[in-house]
Protein backbone atom coordinates (compact mmCIF):
# COMPACT_ATOMS: atom_id res chain seq x y z
CA UNK A 1 0.00 0.00 0.00
CA UNK A 2 1.22 3.18 -0.77
CA UNK A 3 1.15 6.47 1.03
CA UNK A 4 -1.49 8.25 -1.33
CA UNK A 5 -3.50 4.84 -0.62
CA UNK A 6 -3.09 5.29 3.27
CA UNK A 7 -4.36 8.97 2.79
CA UNK A 8 -7.62 10.40 3.30
CA UNK A 9 -9.72 10.20 -0.09
CA UNK A 10 -9.91 14.09 0.55
CA UNK A 11 -6.75 14.96 0.89
CA UNK A 12 -4.92 13.13 -2.32
CA UNK A 13 -5.63 15.30 -4.80
CA UNK A 14 -4.39 18.30 -3.14
CA UNK A 15 -1.21 16.08 -2.15
CA UNK A 16 -0.67 15.30 -5.95
CA UNK A 17 -0.90 18.90 -6.78
CA UNK A 18 1.48 20.05 -3.94
CA UNK A 19 3.79 17.15 -5.71
CA UNK A 20 3.47 18.71 -9.23
CA UNK A 21 4.14 22.27 -7.20
CA UNK A 22 7.44 21.08 -5.41
CA UNK A 23 9.05 24.58 -4.53
CA UNK A 24 6.26 26.90 -5.05
CA UNK A 25 5.37 27.22 -1.73
CA UNK A 26 3.06 30.34 -1.40
CA UNK A 27 0.34 30.03 1.21
CA UNK A 28 0.63 29.09 4.34
CA UNK A 29 -1.63 25.78 3.66
CA UNK A 30 0.95 25.05 0.74
CA UNK A 31 3.79 24.98 3.48
CA UNK A 32 1.64 22.38 5.69
CA UNK A 33 1.50 20.28 2.78
CA UNK A 34 5.38 20.75 2.35
CA UNK A 35 5.56 19.79 6.07
CA UNK A 36 2.93 16.52 5.62
CA UNK A 37 5.63 15.37 2.61
CA UNK A 38 8.85 16.13 4.85
CA UNK A 39 6.88 13.79 8.08
CA UNK A 40 5.63 11.17 4.80
CA UNK A 41 9.45 10.87 3.84
CA UNK A 42 11.05 10.95 7.12
CA UNK A 43 8.40 7.73 8.24
CA UNK A 44 9.35 6.19 5.33
CA UNK A 45 13.05 6.35 5.92
CA UNK A 46 12.70 5.37 9.85
CA UNK A 47 10.91 2.31 8.34
CA UNK A 48 12.94 1.02 5.35
CA UNK A 49 16.69 2.35 7.32
CA UNK A 50 17.15 -1.17 8.40
CA UNK A 51 16.81 -2.73 4.64
CA UNK A 52 19.09 0.00 3.03
CA UNK A 53 16.80 2.60 2.89
CA UNK A 54 13.92 1.35 -0.04
CA UNK A 55 13.99 -0.05 -3.62
CA UNK A 56 14.40 3.48 -5.98
CA UNK A 57 11.02 2.01 -7.75
CA UNK A 58 9.15 1.96 -4.70
CA UNK A 59 10.63 5.67 -3.67
CA UNK A 60 9.57 7.15 -6.95
CA UNK A 61 5.53 5.30 -6.60
CA UNK A 62 5.32 6.85 -2.83
CA UNK A 63 6.95 10.31 -3.39
CA UNK A 64 7.43 10.85 -7.22
CA UNK A 65 11.19 12.03 -6.57
CA UNK A 66 14.18 9.77 -7.64
CA UNK A 67 16.35 8.48 -5.33
CA UNK A 68 18.98 11.14 -5.13
CA UNK A 69 16.27 13.82 -4.68
CA UNK A 70 14.74 11.34 -1.77
CA UNK A 71 17.89 10.93 0.38
CA UNK A 72 18.79 14.77 0.13
CA UNK A 73 15.50 15.52 1.11
CA UNK A 74 15.53 13.12 4.64
CA UNK A 75 19.14 14.17 5.20
CA UNK A 76 18.34 17.71 5.57
CA UNK A 77 15.33 16.52 7.72
CA UNK A 78 17.21 14.54 10.05
CA UNK A 79 20.17 17.09 10.44
CA UNK A 80 20.04 20.54 12.20
CA UNK A 81 18.70 23.20 11.23
CA UNK A 82 15.93 21.06 9.98
CA UNK A 83 15.88 18.27 12.67
CA UNK A 84 12.40 19.15 13.53
CA UNK A 85 11.32 15.82 14.29
CA UNK A 86 11.51 13.88 17.02
CA UNK A 87 14.18 10.76 16.59
CA UNK A 88 17.25 9.10 18.70
CA UNK A 89 20.13 10.44 17.82
CA UNK A 90 20.88 6.43 17.19
CA UNK A 91 18.57 6.45 14.80
CA UNK A 92 19.48 9.73 12.99
CA UNK A 93 23.09 8.32 12.73
CA UNK A 94 21.93 5.14 10.98
CA UNK A 95 19.52 7.13 8.84
CA UNK A 96 22.07 9.85 8.68
CA UNK A 97 24.74 6.24 7.42
CA UNK A 98 22.54 5.03 5.16
CA UNK A 99 21.52 8.15 3.08
CA UNK A 100 25.13 8.97 2.58
CA UNK A 101 25.79 5.38 1.46
CA UNK A 102 23.35 5.65 -0.90
CA UNK A 103 23.88 8.94 -2.15
CA UNK A 104 27.94 8.02 -2.73
CA UNK A 105 26.26 5.02 -4.68
CA UNK A 106 25.06 7.50 -7.12
CA UNK A 107 27.26 7.64 -10.08
CA UNK A 108 28.94 11.25 -9.56
CA UNK A 109 27.26 12.01 -6.87
CA UNK A 110 27.34 12.75 -3.07
CA UNK A 111 26.43 14.54 -0.12
CA UNK A 112 27.19 18.10 0.00
CA UNK A 113 28.61 19.68 3.28
CA UNK A 114 25.38 21.61 3.94
CA UNK A 115 23.72 18.22 3.37
CA UNK A 116 26.03 16.42 5.96
CA UNK A 117 26.67 19.43 8.56
CA UNK A 118 25.44 18.57 12.05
Amino acid sequence: MTFLERTDPSQVEELRKTRRSRGAVQTASAVAEFDYWDRAILDFGVRWHPYGGGHPGRIFIEFGIDEGEYFRRLLRLVNPPDARFELTETDRAKIRSVCEARLRHRVGESPTPADVAS
